[in-house]
């Protein structure tokens, strides 16, 4: 039964819009501070060891495996099953999506993950990525448009072809200049990394209309489809055990550092002296690992936080029928982006210049535009498929934005 808003009581009237107000800051947080820091850690380790794109990619699929198969867990056996088989104590609980679609959904994000991290070792520079793969709005409508006859506004081609022209802005005065990440290398290889990153771009697009089209007919289970889509793809890393392999043998082979003196920077204002010697810090700063390893640690969490920020960004504008709740989480996301392009170019000196930065602010503000506009009534056709695409931050699936 609905709540009628006059019966609420003042003081739960008056909290609302701090409540309100404190949800976006928890999301502001887990985003700016979760996906900047996981695109700072993922630059280093890819600068470090350009060709450890499997690695990370394992690793990150791993964290967030183990962390929804916890939260999938059901345990006591609830009662004899009627069928006759056993009830286990500790159970998966039930699905509600089948596994048949799940299936096509994993083989298709495990190859959009494997691309884009693989993409970085073919010389493209953090900048170009981040701004390339913003070009998954043109993808998107153009999908829409010829498979499912949806209609756009003038406002929303114009926002996609502001950003197209951003995006040819950017990645023609980045192949001029040279790839940043390493300037000996031949163009070929550069264009091989644009080729990879479109070739993601392009799957990744038909990935989220997989999941637009499971999600509307059975309801938005994220969090099953978080861990199903990562647990069910940690097999397929077996074909490529070799690649593994040497990637650990390279992490184990970097430089040697204190864990304690790595932490010990983030704590002012966290733990005082005293409180970090009682925990056992001095003994942390007698601990030595690979740097490397730290690296990859820092890059799994942060992605995990960066998750989980999308994840609660995509359920609060999708729980809110108004323009601007929809229209404020694009903007969260896409100045989210501006930010981590902006820590790339001057934390790792990465080449950018006039025609990149006006490249970069068209991609943005067409992104903006798009949001921030309304979509016409769906055509007959449209109807009849009913493949309405949903207006979501996450453009119909929220972890493709996980290292946009």
């Amino acid at each position: 039964m609905a709540l009628d808003a006059k019966k609420l009581p003042p003081v739960v009237l008056a909290a609302a819009p701090l409540l309100f107000v404190r949800e976006w800051v928890v999301v502001g947080l887990l985003i700016f501070g979760g996906c900047c820091t996981n695109v700072y850690t993922l630059e280093v380790l890819v600068k470090s060891a350009p060709q450890s794109g499997n690695l990370i990619t394992f690793a990150q699929f791993l964290l967030v495996a183990l962390e929804g198969l916890i939260s999938n867990l059901e345990f006591g056996r609830g009662g004899a099953a009627d069928s006759g088989r056993p009830v286990w104590p500790v159970r998966l609980r039930k699905r509600v999506i089948p596994m048949s679609r799940w299936l096509g959904m994993v083989v298709l994000f495990l190859v959009v993950s494997i691309l884009n991290n693989y993409a970085l070792g073919f010389s493209i520079s953090m900048p170009v990525h981040i701004i390339f793969r913003s070009g998954s709005l043109l993808v998107s409508m153009l999908l829409s448009w010829g498979l499912f006859k949806k209609s756009f506004s003038h406002s929303q081609i114009f926002g996609v072809v502001l950003v197209t022209i951003g995006i040819v802005l950017a990645t023609l005065r980045t192949s001029s200049s040279g790839p940043s990440t390493t300037p000996d290398a031949p163009a070929s290889v550069w264009l091989t990394g644009i080729l990879v990153l479109t070739l993601a771009l392009v799957l990744a697009c038909f990935l989220g209309q997989m999941q637009q089209h499971t999600y509307t007919q059975y309801g938005q289970q994220w969090r099953e489809g978080l861990f199903y889509t990562h647990a069910l793809a940690l097999p397929a890393f077996l074909l490529f055990a070799g690649d593994l392999r040497r990637q650990i043998q390279d992490y184990n082979a970097s430089p040697l550092v204190s864990v304690g003196d790595m932490i010990a920077p983030w704590l002012p204002g966290v733990l005082s002296r005293s409180l970090w010697r009682l925990l056992g810090g001095d003994a942390l700063r007698q601990v030595f690992v690979p740097q490397m390893w730290i690296y990859l640690t820092w890059n799994v969490l942060t992605q995990y936080v960066c998750i989980s920020g999308v994840h609660k960004l995509s359920s609060m504008a999708t729980a809110v029928t108004l323009n601007l709740a929809s229209f404020a989480a694009h903007a969260v996301l896409t100045v989210r982006k501006f930010v981590s392009l902006i820590l790339s170019v001057m934390l790792f000196n990465n080449t950018f210049t006039t025609q990149n930065w006006i490249g970069a602010a068209a991609v943005f503000i067409g992104t903006l535009v798009y949001s921030l506009s309304k979509s016409p009534p769906p055509t007959a056709s449209a109807q009849q498929q009913g493949a309405e695409p949903a207006r979501s931050p996450a453009h119909g699936s929220a972890h493709k934005l996980k290292r946009d």
